[in-house]
Parts: structure tokens; sequence; C-alpha cells
């Protein structure tokens, strides 16, 4: 009997089948390991709190971590920091992991490269390693990383990389720092052959303790919006993102909707097995359980529910924000459940540049223009936005005002007409923005 051909698939729709497996079995895949806080950088937009070795895991212990992540079914495994390169035993960690199986990436900056790292990586080549650029010239990368001279050794290390046949991502993040440079580094990664596996992020946090220092690097709504546009998978991501949301509210009541203590997990350089490597609350100590209990313990974690309704709950735009309850008690100072004001702002700046023509349209009033756009983006528009159906319409009568819900920021169902839109920006009259239909016995 002659033999089947077995079928062959991808590593993108193998891997993409092996988490759709593991999010049904409740099982870890992939795993980030920030082996040290400790950093060769000094970057100005870090969410680190500080880098000092105080606490660190020793070397046996990240080695048994590492052996229990196996056990657990972990196959994906992140190697970052910190900069990880700085620990003195990351090559006996490294020649561990490997040695467990483990496909191992590593998250470095690439300025520590030497003939030691070299030698390691061409005798067990890594998954792929990922570097970030910080500027597209020396004066650049010193703003951000607060040190000089430090680009040419990040690019000679790349190309030391590349010359062992070591797969290399760049990565790129949109500062104030390095104002209007992503057109030039992505170029950077072109001319060293990697420009297919350039991605850059502009979505800056505040650090891990909810300082708001790095905050003060961040982008413009429209800046980001703007440097979207440079990066045509992009657009058609939250095209096809949107497109599958709109107009969706959502019923589920938890709180992580999102892949935190799912599929993947994160461990800090103290031995913490954390949710994800923003949302450091209720974190597991390794030091005194093992990994499984700890995943146990994250998996009822992240079964929470939500404890009030607020306008994350209902808003179809959420896809293209990334806000999650990492994201918002970071930026609310410890609320997981907070709406983040900054990427609501991106979120809608991103629908009007990119969906526009995927949003529901409501027929206006008979008789009356409802303007689709205002001159001027009001800095909160997620206080404004109203998705009942007009007066006039079925459902509603015409004399009945339009208050906005709860859930949106409004003053809900017994308020006096106009009160949902306290707060509003000087000149934003509820007749301008809502069509008149607001508060029409008050005028303007």
């Amino acid at each position: 009997m002659a033999g089947r051909e077995l079928e062959s698939v991808s590593y993108a729709e193998f891997g993409r089948a092996l988490v759709r497996a593991a999010r049904a079995e409740g099982t870890p895949v992939g795993a980030l390991f920030e082996l040290t806080y400790r950093c060769n950088f000094d970057c100005v937009h870090c969410y680190v709190v500080e880098h000092r070795p105080q606490g660190e895991l020793e070397t046996g212990e990240v080695l048994r971590i590492l052996a229990e992540l196996r056990d657990l079914g972990v196959l994906s495994l992140t190697l970052s920091g910190g900069e990880p390169l700085t620990r003195p035993d990351f090559a006996e960690i490294y020649r561990h992991a490997r040695a467990l199986g483990f496909l191992v990436t590593v998250y470095t900056n690439a300025a520590l490269i030497d003939d030691a790292v070299c030698a390691l990586f061409a005798e067990l080549p890594p998954r792929k390693v990922e570097v970030t650029l910080y500027g597209a010239s020396e004066e650049s990368y010193a703003r951000v990383t607060r040190r000089r001279g430090v680009r040419k050794h990040v690019l000679a290390g790349v190309d030391r990389l590349r010359a062992l046949g070591v797969r290399v991502h760049l990565k790129a993040v949109g500062l104030d720092a390095n104002r209007g440079e992503l057109a030039a580094l992505r170029a950077e990664a072109e001319r060293r052959g990697v420009g297919a596996f350039f991605r850059f992020d502009n979505q800056i946090t505040a650090r891990l303790d909810c300082g708001r220092g790095p905050t003060g690097q961040r982008l413009s709504a429209e800046e980001v919006v703007a440097q979207d546009r440079l990066h045509p998978r992009r657009v058609a991501e939250f095209r096809r993102l949107y497109r599958a949301a709109r107009g969706r509210r959502e019923r589920s009541p938890r709180l992580f909707r999102c892949g935190a203590a799912t599929t993947e997990v994160v461990v800090d350089p103290r031995g913490r097995l954390q949710t994800c490597a923003l949302y450091r609350g209720e974190a597991f100590d390794l030091r005194t359980g093992s990994v499984a209990e700890g995943w146990r313990h994250l998996r009822r974690v992240v079964q929470r529910e939500v404890t009030r309704p607020t306008r994350c709950r209902t808003c179809d735009k959420v896809v293209l924000c990334g806000a999650c309850p990492g994201n918002n008690a970071l930026e609310s100072g410890g609320d997981p459940e907070a709406p983040p004001d900054y990427l609501c702002e991106i979120a809608y700046a991103r629908v009007r540049a990119f969906c526009d023509d995927l949003r529901p349209r409501l027929p206006p009033p008979a008789g009356r223009e409802l303007p689709l756009h205002r001159s001027r983006p009001c800095p909160r528009p997620w206080l404004h936005e109203v998705r009942e159906p007009l007066p006039g319409q079925v459902g509603v009568t015409a004399s009945a005002p339009r208050r906005l819900p709860l859930a949106f920021g409004g003053a809900g169902a017994g308020a006096r007409p106009g009160s949902a839109l306290r707060g509003r920006r000087p000149g934003c009259s509820p007749r301008r923005l809502l069509g008149g239909q607001v508060g029409e016995e008050r005028g303007r």
C-alpha cells in the first residue's frame, strides 16, 4: 500500500493553527522572559523604572524556570530585557534554552554584539534577532538613548549578524526625539536587506510604576496617523479590523479580552509570572511556586469581569486603539478599566483617516443636513458620538432630546437636555455637534 503524502503548510499557517489549539486548551505556547532590567542605554521612552540588577534571578533559578516553561508546553521563547546581553551568564542561559528545544528569539539593541555573541549564534542560530533603531543620525540616536556615538556600533552589530546568516528584524519607535525620521529608518532597513521585516510602534506607555515621564515623547494622534500612512499593509489591516468590528457592541463581561495569560506568558527579572508585558498586577512569585501553579493563578486573574460600564465596552473602534487592561492601568495610575484618552484620540483619528467609508451611516432627519465632519477634530470626540437613531426615525419621537448613554460619558436618561456634553471644548455647542438635536430650547 502506497504511503499517503503529507500535506505541507507554511510556517505562518502552522503557527496560527497552533495558537488556535492552544487557546482552546488554555495552554501557553509562547513566553517572554525578561532576563534583566539592566541596559547599556538610557532611553527617554523606556517603561522600566530602574536599570539595576538588585533582586534579579540567579542563573540556576532561570534554568529551572525555563525547564518548567518547557514542561508546561511553551515552544517559542523570547529573551528580552532591559538588554539581555548585559547578563554575564547570557550564553549559558541561551544554550540551555536551545537544549530544551525552544524556538528562541532575542530582543537586543545590537550595540553589544561582539565576537563571543557571534560565535554563540553561529553555533546555535536563534529563530530571529529583533533590533530597534532609534534614530537616523548619531544626533537623534543620542537624544533617544542618552548615549553618544552608539549608532555606528548598533549598525555594525546588525551587519555582523546578517553576515552570519542570522535572521534579523529591524524595528523603530516614533518619538518626539526622532520626529520625522521614520521613512529614513525604513530606508536603513531596506539598505540592509530586511525592509520586508521592518515594523514600527508609535504608542508610548507610561513607566511600569505609572510614572508619566515617557509620555512626554508621544506624538499627536495626527502625527501617528501620518506615520501609519507610510505603511499600506498597516492601513489595510486597520480597515480589515474595523470592517469586522463596525457597529459591534461588546456584550462579554470579561475584563481581559486580549491574549493575556491565554497563549503567552511573561516572566520578569525578579521571577514574577505576569499576565503580559504591561499589566503588572496580581503577579505570581516563581521563587515560592512552580510555573504550572503560576499559570493556574493567572488564568483565574484573566477571568475577572468588569465592575462598571465604560465607553470601551460599546466602542467598535477599540480594535484600532490598543486599549487593554495593561495600557489602561498605566494611563490611569492603576485602574485597568479606565479608558485611555490618548489611545481613544488615535483610534478616532485612524477611523477618520482610513475607515471613513466603512462607518455605519444613519440618514439625516427630513429637511436637515447632518455634517459628517467638523473643520477641527474635537479633542474628546468619544463624548459626542451618538449611535441611537436620530429624531424622526423609527422608535424615537421627534420631540425627544438626544442624550448620550452612560457608557459614552453621557448623563443618562434622567438628565436635563444638553447636560451629557458638559466639559466640551468652547465653541463645540451641542446644537453644532449633534445637528441641533440637543438642547434646542436653550439656543446657543
